[in-house]
């Protein structure tokens, strides 16, 4: 919402903004906050934004997953993402909005579709799955698959820390691309990015738990993306 209402305007009608536009006329210009602080606020926000430029995690977090699956080399795998998303982004804002526009929802739907098949065909295994998440959560269980020993408090940090980089609540990055939306009032656009946030992490992560459980792979061994 914020980086609706605080967002400007191309000479060819393209909105832009995010984070470092709402810190400068929100904070600085209308509430009158420190320009120093404002600036240095803005380049803390900056400088981790360009720092995953070169840490690249969901690169290697796709080449790890694919490159795992089908026996592939992940600097290859890695390759092919990285010119695949060149592609997409050079034709600016509306090429990226029409690519994400269908690619997302049938990403989603295939997804989930491919996870309840699954859970379908283990369906005797979804109760004692729903179970163990809970024992799992609230108790000081020694879990598995490099969590073992884990306790509440590291259980949350963990969860809390992988949270962040799947849905981008808080994040910073999200702000950028809904500022380029075509909304006419900025809470729209908020309750598009809540409702982001409940469909990625209340849903997809949840059916992703439950695949991993029901079929036995989260105590296989396997850690991370694979």
């Amino acid at each position: 919402a914020l980086a609706v209402h605080y967002r400007e305007t191309n000479e060819n009608g393209e909105h832009y903004g995010g984070p470092t536009y709402y810190i400068m006329k929100g904070l600085h210009e209308e509430k009158g906050w420190n320009k120093g602080l404002c600036k240095l606020l803005c380049i803390l926000f900056g400088g981790g934004i360009f720092i995953t430029f070169f840490l690249t995690l969901q690169n290697y977090t796709t080449s790890e997953a694919i490159g795992s699956t089908f026996g592939l080399n992940y600097i290859l795998v890695g390759a092919v993402l990285s010119c695949s998303t060149w592609a997409i982004i050079w034709g600016g804002v509306k090429s990226l909005g029409k690519f994400s526009t269908y690619a997302v929802p049938i990403m989603c739907v295939f997804y989930i579709g491919c996870v309840l098949v699954t859970l379908v065909m283990n369906a005797a295994a979804v109760p004692a799955a729903i179970a163990s998440i809970f024992k799992g959560a609230f108790t000081t269980q020694a879990a598995v698959g490099g969590f073992a020993g884990a306790t509440m408090t590291q259980a949350l940090r963990l969860g809390f820390a992988r949270c962040v980089y799947s849905n981008e609540a808080g994040w910073g990055t999200s702000p950028i691309v809904h500022a380029t939306s075509a909304v006419d009032h900025p809470i729209k656009q908020g309750m598009m990015g809540a409702f982001e946030v409940f469909v990625d992490t209340i849903v997809v992560c949840s059916a992703t738990a439950l695949l991993v459980i029901c079929t036995g792979y989260w105590s296989s061994g396997l850690t991370g993306a694979e």
